[in-house]
């Protein structure tokens, strides 16, 4: 019959990833797409050749051969994606896995209120527990620890010295 849609029957592939055998539809693979057996080899998929996950969860890359010193995928990534190098008051923030990689991933966020996003600090409040530094008061310097300044912190270190 003309115009009636047939389905045709989904074909074999093997993952580029994991080697992994799997079905995909056929208009898929016309489009480019039955490449991968999951959504986690198709993260994958995005990673930078040589990199590595570390303890802490963050994956690493070397940009320069060795001995040089590895760095955190994600900021290159995010560095790839605004054309231009992190400034140092820029930190790269994941929303959602700290393995996943991809650009829609990361946001670019001052150091600050990259900070207040981990630490909950909520808006307006100078620190977690704190209004102000206990020792002087002062909301002006950036909390340090223990609800003191910066200042008042150094302060009592060297006192203790």
């Amino acid at each position: 019959m003309r115009g009636q849609y047939t389905p045709q029957p989904p074909v074999s592939r093997i993952c580029e990833i994991c080697g992994k055998q799997f079905m995909a539809h056929v208009c898929n693979v016309r489009k480019g797409g039955g490449r991968f057996c999951s959504r986690a080899c198709m993260g994958i998929s995005f990673r930078t050749p040589g990199a590595k996950t570390m303890r802490n969860g963050y994956v690493y890359v070397r940009v320069d051969p060795w001995p040089a010193k590895p760095v955190r995928e994600h900021r290159l990534v995010m560095e790839r994606e605004l054309g231009r190098p992190l400034l140092p008051s820029e930190d790269v923030h994941h929303i959602g896995l700290r393995t996943d990689n991809r650009p829609w991933n990361l946001i670019v966020l001052p150091k600050g209120d990259h900070t207040r996003i981990h630490a909950c600090i909520p808006q307006g409040k100078w620190a977690k527990r704190h209004d102000s530094c206990t020792v002087c008061g002062t909301t002006a310097r950036p909390h340090y620890g223990h609800g003191m300044c910066v200042l008042c912190y150094e302060r009592q270190r060297e006192r203790k010295r």
